[in-house]
């Protein structure tokens, strides 16, 4: 995400967000491993922080090269999905209504992924 946003990776010890980019938005950043022709993961794993501004689901292919982003709100994170206190966070599961909900953003990760496979 930093690559495809320009943005600044935050540090490991950073708790709430992965990624800041240049207008000061703050995106945590949650990945899927979606396999052909094997079982799809739905879920990603539990957000259990607050303080960023919209969540990106990175959905990559079995060798990790094809990449789709989903760019979604806080705002939409939380109308959509409770707290879990099982987990003790949120968790956001990539459906069918999901990608169709108006808030959601699809994002085109193809460039920024060959200029990471490239270098």
């Amino acid at each position: 995400m930093a690559e495809h946003y320009a943005g600044q990776r935050a540090p490991f010890s950073q708790k709430n967000w992965d990624v800041l980019i240049a207008t000061g938005e703050r995106i945590e950043v949650k990945g899927i491993r979606q396999l052909k022709g094997g079982s799809r993961r739905s879920n990603v794993s539990p957000i259990r922080g607050s303080d960023y501004d919209s969540l990106v689901i990175v959905l990559l292919d079995d060798d990790f090269k094809d990449a789709e982003g989903l760019r979604i709100p806080r705002a939409v994170v939380e109308e959509l999905f409770g707290h879990n206190d099982h987990v003790n966070g949120v968790v956001v599961k990539v459906s069918a209504a999901l990608r169709l909900h108006p808030g959601v953003e699809a994002v085109d990760l193809t460039e920024a992924a060959s200029r990471l496979h490239a270098q």
